[in-house]
């Protein structure tokens, strides 16, 4: 049993989509030697049916499938989760196609060929930062339940666990219920948009060169292109800002990276 795993991470459900057997194999049985759950799909269609009908704690994702490719099935599945993690495993490696993928919301590209001990240790990392999530509103809910007389206030930003953003629009950002408020409306935003909204949020009028964004939004032993957070801010701004193309909320910096501005007061 590998002692940096957590024991509630064993058992996990992972869907593979590959129409390639030995990849499938080869995954598979790598990652049932772990204590994972697995289940396989050989083609897209099959992938989709597979999502609804095991609801998978993860899923590895190629991109050349017979039936619907795999952008097809990613995009069908965040119609429905905008949550549940993904990692694309794909022989395509050219930044079109890793663009593509993230701004649809991956959590992480894995090049075939491939390390099996690499992509478990990526799987790891994803399900113990999303398994912490989800024992963090297990607590909150529990702790909500023990306090029913007492109404909680989230509207300092110096609240530790939400971020106010006070513009031409108000932005609440709840990292307790992942939730994003455009004023006062829900917007849905993928795991890694609201890591990167979280990470501008809560640092206000304060500039992140897109190394760094890189860096602490996919980790330091990420490697990709600064491409992918560009991709990311534009599909951000088209959830969040009122004219996406004259941005007033995530601000570029020129030659160095982004901020969230905070508006002054006659200005909001």
């Amino acid at each position: 049993m590998d002692s940096f795993v957590e024991k509630d991470l064993k058992s996990k459900r992972i869907l593979v989509v590959d129409d390639d057997e030995k990849i499938r194999r080869v995954v598979s049985q790598f990652l049932k030697k772990k204590e994972f759950e697995v289940i396989t799909a050989v083609d897209g269609l099959e992938g989709v049916n597979s999502y609804f009908e095991n609801n998978p704690d993860l899923i590895i994702l190629d991109l050349m499938l017979p039936e619907m490719d795999g952008f097809d099935v990613l995009a069908e599945v965040r119609e429905y989760d905008t949550n549940v993690p993904v990692i694309i495993l794909s022989v395509k490696d050219e930044l079109k196609d890793k663009s593509r993928g993230f701004s649809l919301g991956v959590d992480d590209y894995v090049t075939k060929p491939f390390s099996p001990t690499e992509l478990y240790m990526r799987i790891v990392a994803i399900l113990r930062r999303t398994n912490n999530n989800e024992q963090t509103l297990t607590h909150n809910s529990q702790v909500s339940q023990e306090n029913t007389k007492k109404k909680v206030e989230f509207d300092k930003d110096e609240d530790n666990d939400k971020a106010k953003i006070n513009s031409s629009i108000d932005i609440v950002v709840d990292k307790n219920t992942r939730k994003v408020l455009v004023d006062g409306e829900e917007v849905k935003l993928t795991a890694k948009e609201f890591e990167l909204l979280w990470i501008l949020a809560k640092n206000k009028n304060k500039v992140f060169t897109r190394e760094k964004l890189l860096q602490k939004v996919w980790q330091t032993d990420y490697v990709g292109d600064i491409n992918t957070v560009n991709v990311m801010i534009r599909r951000l701004r088209s959830k969040i800002e009122k004219d996406p193309e004259e941005p007033g909320v995530i601000k570029t910096v020129w030659g160095v990276g982004y901020k969230v501005e905070e508006a002054n007061k006659k200005d909001s």
